[in-house]
């Protein structure tokens, strides 16, 4: 007889079921939600052209390169806010028994 698993993520607080005989490891998808608006993201791509970037802690001569809150850890960012949010937020797994 199959029965319901369920268990709650420990990021969002939703709660996650499923049927299954066994417990079960799943994911969250509240990673891919913006935390601003709510929103689906899409994933980040960084600009590769090596122009746009500078080091922080020295002085752009150039003045060419815009401050970017982007990291190398940016998974995703939502457009739907100027400048963008960007979000290093990782799927969330949820233990289900």
């Amino acid at each position: 007889m199959r029965k319901v698993v369920e268990g709650t993520c420990g990021e969002c607080g939703k709660a996650i079921r499923r049927v299954s005989d066994i417990p079960l490891l799943v994911e969250c998808d509240c990673y891919l939600y913006c935390d601003l608006c709510g929103a689906k993201m899409t994933p980040y791509t960084p600009d590769l052209t090596p122009k746009p970037y500078r080091a922080e802690e020295e002085l752009d001569s150039l003045g060419e390169a815009p401050k970017s809150e982007a990291t190398v850890e940016t998974l995703f960012a939502c457009p739907n806010h100027d400048p963008p949010y960007y979000s290093t937020r990782k799927p969330m797994e949820v233990m289900l028994r």
